[in-house]
């Protein structure tokens, strides 16, 4: 009987010990839900959380912020940076493309000038051409010769002074113009020599002439024109006669100089520099 007695009640004290441990563990979970209560909590420890949370979560903003700003600015960089590159490369585009306009239009109107120039010259020279072959025409009247070949100058002078409209320095038309008023009335035997233009217009060729011109001999050829004509002013005027002398020599010693300094290989340039040499140390001899 005892037995069954502590058998019985060993029973009922297990039982009633679980029932203390949850009674416990309820306990435990109430006294957690307790403390974590801001109603537990002391103002200064609600303020404390609070700010502390705050600061976090303005971190997080702020981070995110500053993320996404980086992202914008990424963005806006790209672009921007494609815009700049895009507007120099533009700038620069239209700055050669203007340049490279200007450059095709100063080239097309220097060789229209350029052509103009040899069209109004070479009219001028072939004008001469007919001239001479007036020559050749022993059926016509000298008088109306004269006369035809006078109006074929005029002609030809104002073809070269066109030419000369479109290129001012060309010294071969100077020369032209020159000959035209010394040379050739000589060559056709008409009376229309005006030594005074000549001389104006063979300076004029001989300060134009280029390197290559001269090389060819024809700045020596101007000055031995110079020369002549001085050397005849000398014997057909009375007036500045020693003025002519030393004009005369001056421009005759600069031709010799400027053949010296040839070195040609053409035989018919050779011919000439050896003529116009001879005629050179005649007229110094006579002088």
């Amino acid at each position: 009987m005892s037995k069954e007695i502590d058998h019985e009640t060993t029973i009922e004290l297990e039982k009633l010990h679980k029932e203390i441990s949850k009674l416990q563990s309820l306990t435990a979970q109430l006294e957690g839900r307790i403390a974590s209560s801001w109603a537990l909590h002391t103002r200064e420890d609600y303020e404390k959380s609070f700010r502390e949370n705050y600061k976090y979560d303005n971190y997080i903003f702020i981070a995110k912020c500053l993320f996404g700003v980086i992202l914008f600015l990424a963005g806006a960089g790209y672009f921007f940076t494609k815009a700049v590159v895009r507007e120099v490369y533009s700038t620069e585009n239209k700055e050669l493309i203007a340049k490279l306009e200007s450059d095709n239009k100063q080239t097309v109107d220097r060789l229209e000038k350029k052509y103009q120039w040899n069209r109004f010259h070479n009219y001028g020279k072939n004008l001469i051409y007919v001239a001479e072959s007036y020559l050749y025409l022993p059926e016509i009247d000298n008088a109306k010769r004269i006369e035809l070949i006078r109006k074929l100058f005029d002609k030809s002078d104002r073809y070269f002074n066109d030419a000369l409209f479109y290129d001012s320095k060309q010294a071969s038309t100077y020369w032209e113009l020159a000959e035209l008023k010394y040379y050739y009335p000589q060559k056709f035997i008409v009376p229309l020599v005006d030594e005074d233009k000549a001389i104006e217009n063979y300076r004029k060729a001989i300060s134009y002439y280029t390197d290559e011109e001269r090389k060819q001999g024809w700045k020596a050829d101007g000055y031995f024109r110079l020369g002549e004509i001085y050397y005849k002013k000398i014997e057909n005027s009375l007036n500045d006669k020693k003025q002519n002398i030393i004009l005369a020599k001056e421009n005759l010693l600069e031709a010799k100089k400027e053949y010296e300094l040839f070195n040609v290989n053409s035989k018919e340039n050779l011919e000439k520099i050896n003529s116009n040499l001879q005629k050179l140390n005649a007229i110094k001899t006579e002088n």
